[in-house]
């Protein structure tokens, strides 16, 4: 048998970048896709303020806390309703008020020409 040797041509094949023209449907597809993007975006931007918003609202609410707690510290006190009794003195013609839970007289005051006026709860019965 004889044997029949083939030049068979061998074909290489390398990969390169080169310059790529888009058809028409690709360049709408992309800007399509450019535009969608755009917009997600735009989105996330407002988002974005949205929750920095949200967060400098938490801060300033947390700054103002902060803020009350240290002037009552540096100050040592704070106003509060505080229950008192009240005496009224009618010989003496001055009402005082007395702290409930210290017992301290915090003023007495000279009574209006109304507040001389005996009320019946104030009459002593012997």
């Amino acid at each position: 048998m004889e044997q029949q040797v083939m030049d068979v041509e061998r074909i290489e094949v390398e990969i390169r970048s080169l310059k790529y023209e888009f058809n028409d449907t690709e360049l709408q597809d992309l800007a399509r896709k450019a535009l969608e993007k755009t917009r997600d975006i735009d989105e996330l931007e407002d988002e974005k303020k949205s929750v920095m918003s949200e967060y400098k609202n938490k801060i300033d609410r947390a700054t103002a806390e902060l803020n009350v707690k240290r002037r009552k510290y540096l100050d040592g006190f704070e106003v509060r309703q505080v229950e008192c009794r009240v005496e009224r003195d009618y010989d003496r013609e001055v009402i005082r008020y007395v702290r409930i839970d210290t017992g301290e007289e915090l003023e007495g005051r000279t009574m209006t020409a109304q507040e001389r006026q005996m009320r019946l709860d104030d009459v002593k019965t012997s």
